[in-house]
């Protein structure tokens, strides 16, 4: 046994109580919607619900395949998935998760991930978006889960803004409590980072239609239309937990501390959760700067 399988051994026998509980989790429980947009815009859930695309252009995602990520100029470009009660959103937990890469921030109150509200007064349903220029609070960047609207509005918002050119993983929870304590959450790389947590109930959208990267309502301007790119777009039906953002992101992003592609794809080959990867990186970057000594 060579010392770099030995410690990987010891990395993975101290990780067994975790990997067990890694092992127990289902990625695909609860999913109502899934577009990795590999190409085009079929649902990959088991439920069927296609998009149909409205000047997207497919390009390259964060892993560098080219074709396996949407494309949004800003300006007219959206994907409409129809109406469908799986995504009414409505008296329910959900869980939105994608992957972001802005190339420039809304001039107006903010960019639309994912829209199911009618423009009655206030909005119905709700409206997952990141802030733009001209948004209340002087901020621009943060993902922000909006109910209702027009004055009206509930919102969660991250504490952090998203860079542009950028990827990132957002994912934004909606834990429904009978209207008591409803609590949101916002994720930015499978980190907890929201600032306020209760919001109010979602008004029933009726039968509206869900899209993403736009709002087609007229109170809407040019400016929601969503401008970057966008991958792997999962819609839950129930409150992920901190495991399964975390078990979500090392899907696609591996962590990157410069210790080079082979050494960080050896140590996320293993199922280990993120501690214990993070554990066998330092162990591994510390071996490399040993051999530079």
């Amino acid at each position: 046994m060579n010392f770099t399988t030995f410690l990987i051994a010891i990395v993975t026998f101290l990780s067994i109580p975790e990997m067990v509980f890694a092992q127990n989790i289902n990625l695909n429980s609860g999913l109502v919607l899934y577009l990795p947009f590999n190409g085009n815009l079929l649902d990959s859930s088991g439920h069927d619900i296609n998009g149909m695309s409205s000047g997207v252009s497919f390009v390259e995602d964060l892993l560098g395949n080219p074709g396996h990520a949407c494309y949004f100029d800003g300006y007219d470009d959206f994907i409409d998935l129809g109406y469908s009660p799986l995504l009414k959103r409505y008296k329910s937990d959900f869980s939105l998760n994608v992957w972001l890469n802005l190339e420039d921030y809304s001039r107006s109150a903010g960019y639309i991930i994912l829209s199911n509200r009618g423009n009655d007064t206030p909005f119905t349903g709700s409206a997952p978006s990141i802030e733009g220029y001209g948004n209340s609070t002087n901020t621009w960047g943060r993902p922000v889960l909006t109910v209702k609207g027009l004055g009206f509005s509930s919102w969660v918002f991250a504490e952090e803004s998203l860079d542009l050119e950028r990827w990132y993983m957002v994912t934004i929870t909606f834990n429904f409590n009978q209207g008591q304590y409803n609590v949101g959450q916002v994720y930015v790389n499978c980190k907890l980072s929201n600032i306020n947590q209760q919001m109010d109930d979602i008004i029933d959208p009726g039968a509206t239609p869900t899209y993403i990267g736009y709002e087609p309502e007229i109170t809407a301007p040019i400016e929601y239309h969503y401008k970057g790119r966008m991958d792997e777009l999962r819609l839950y039906d129930r409150v992920l937990n901190q495991e399964e953002v975390e078990a979500l992101y090392f899907q696609m992003k591996p962590i990157d501390l410069g210790l080079g592609a082979d050494l960080i794809s050896k140590c996320m080959d293993f199922p280990l959760t993120l501690s214990a990867r993070m554990a066998l990186i330092a162990i591994y970057g510390i071996m490399g700067v040993y051999t530079l000594l």
